[in-house]
């Protein structure tokens, strides 16, 4: 188009050309016939060799060769759909799943698979075809968490797989184990996750893949360490940042969501947090953010930036934790990503409450929250997001509505097997007492004691000393008092970084 908005001419030509070439074929049926035919020949076998060449990789060259023959690789794929080719198809699915997980493209993904599973449906119920319609169903299920949320369509995907597992001899595919991960994920059932993981690990090591080692020590040391081994989960996760920087990333066929190796980094950020070293913590954060823009794929960007943003929200940074939600939101929007669109929100509402922004932030947390919400969307996130709705409460000056959604957040937690943030909510509930106007209706004390405890229990240095400061602000008699100043005094001497932090500047002062 020119200045005005006007088609060129030659445009104008091009579609002239364009109509006389269609009619002419269409008064040629045979020879139509023929050329469709060979032009999905030709576009199923360029999609089979990109894919090839790339290695798995996220290749440059061969995600810019299949982007820029999208519409024909579109047209052969409807033709062999059209023919129900399973064979072609199968030629095809490997490098268009491969462009479309590296562009975000997870909705065409969906319609992707549901033609397989259509087609798959009128086949001969071989191993080799149950063994595809598992992998089918899995992937399936991620692409509708990512783009959908925790829908009754990603239980029945993940419950229709299962089913076909039992009592066949299913190969132990990568792709099956990784989606079955990311359900228990979801789901908060973190021993079942983690035991995945280490079947990963075992496959992995069985057939010397290093890429495979990464998701399974990223979904080993992530479980564990929620699980309350915060230093075993720390060591898997040191494992699987190793193998990831060892070479190159290939990504395996279904293979869809968040790069583990950024995974890898974000988790241990929050594991070095809790275990006293807030500095190097921020480092991982900054590094997972520098990776995901590096690999340019936005659903692993989104979460990198989601994730970091919530640990400058423990350093008490809300200026950052801001712009890291800003970037996430338009990266959700870009690419209709529903949850991380949901979580992106709260946290901007959260950073904006810490900024001063109170109204502003509370509107926006519960925009955050009722869109999660309506998403019928994993349970996992949904007590933390209570947590920081009840805390952004308690900055508005609203306590008494932060205990209400803190005690919805206890009961969410009930099913959930990880108990390393366990406690910041008993802290945050100690918090919102204190905040009552007519004065504590329960012993905030009691709260906080019960923190320090499990804290102690977990080596959670950084929690251990936040709840220490808790209890040194409360009003007692001196000897209490003395006993909570040394008890404060002997976990601060045991930091070696992180000093000008707010928590340790803050700590230092008392």
């Amino acid at each position: 188009q020119d200045d005005e908005g006007k088609a060129e001419p030659r445009l104008i030509m091009l579609e002239t050309i364009k109509e006389f070439a269609a009619e002419r074929l269409n008064e040629q049926a045979e020879f139509h016939a023929l050329a469709g035919r060979a032009h999905a020949n030709y576009f199923a076998d360029f999609a089979h060799r990109q894919f090839e060449q790339a290695n798995g990789q996220l290749s440059g060259a061969a995600l810019g060769a299949m982007a820029a023959e999208i519409d024909n690789l579109h047209l052969a794929w409807r033709y062999w759909a059209g023919q129900r080719d399973l064979d072609r198809l199968n030629t095809m699915v490997d490098g268009l799943w491969f462009l479309y997980d590296a562009h975000g493209w997870y909705h065409t993904a969906i319609e992707l698979i549901t033609d397989l599973l259509d087609i798959l449906s009128t086949q001969p119920p071989t191993p080799e075809r149950v063994t595809q319609e598992i992998t089918l169903r899995t992937g399936l299920a991620r692409a509708l968490l990512a783009t959908q949320g925790y829908t009754p369509e990603v239980e029945e995907a993940l419950r229709r797989a299962a089913e076909l597992c039992e009592g066949r001899d299913v190969p132990q595919l990568f792709p099956v184990l990784r989606s079955l991960a990311s359900f228990y994920n979801y789901t908060g059932e973190h021993e079942k996750s983690a035991q995945v993981g280490r079947e990963i690990v075992r496959l992995a090591s069985q057939e010397h893949d290093t890429s495979m080692l990464v998701d399974g020590y990223f979904l080993l040391g992530a479980n564990v360490g929620f699980l309350g081994d915060l230093h075993a989960g720390l060591e898997h996760l040191d494992k699987a940042i190793a193998s990831f920087r060892s070479g190159p990333y290939r990504t395996h066929p279904f293979r869809l969501g968040g790069n583990p190796g950024v995974a890898s980094l974000t988790a241990s950020a929050f594991f070095l947090w809790m275990l006293g070293y807030p500095d190097k913590a921020a480092q991982r954060a900054r590094e997972a953010v520098t990776l995901a823009n590096e690999l340019e794929h936005p659903f692993t960007l989104a979460y990198a930036l989601y994730h970091a943003g919530f640990l400058h929200l423990w350093r008490r940074e809300s200026d950052i934790v801001a712009e890291h939600a800003v970037e996430a939101l338009k990266v959700a929007e870009d690419h209709d990503f529903q949850i991380w669109r949901a979580l992106g929100n709260v946290l901007l509402g959260v950073a904006k409450t810490g900024l001063g922004e109170a109204a502003e932030g509370l509107a926006q947390l519960q925009e955050g929250v009722n869109l999660y919400r309506g998403l019928k969307t994993p349970p996992v996130f949904w007590p933390l997001l209570l947590m920081l709705y009840a805390g952004a409460q308690g900055q508005a000056g609203r306590p008494a509505d932060g205990l209400d959604l803190l005690d919805e957040a206890f009961k969410a937690t009930e099913n959930s097997s990880g108990i390393a943030l366990v406690p910041e909510f008993l802290l945050l509930k100690g918090e919102l007492l204190l905040a009552l106007p007519g004065g504590p209706r329960e012993s905030p004390e009691l709260w906080f004691r019960q923190a320090l405890d499990i804290a102690t229990d977990l080596d959670a240095k950084m929690l251990q000393l936040r709840a220490a400061v808790r209890l040194c602000r409360l009003r007692q008699d001196d000897h209490r008092q003395e006993e909570n100043n040394k008890l404060l005094r002997s976990i601060y001497d045991t930091f070696t970084e992180g000093f000008t932090t707010a928590d340790l500047t803050e700590a230092r002062d008392i």
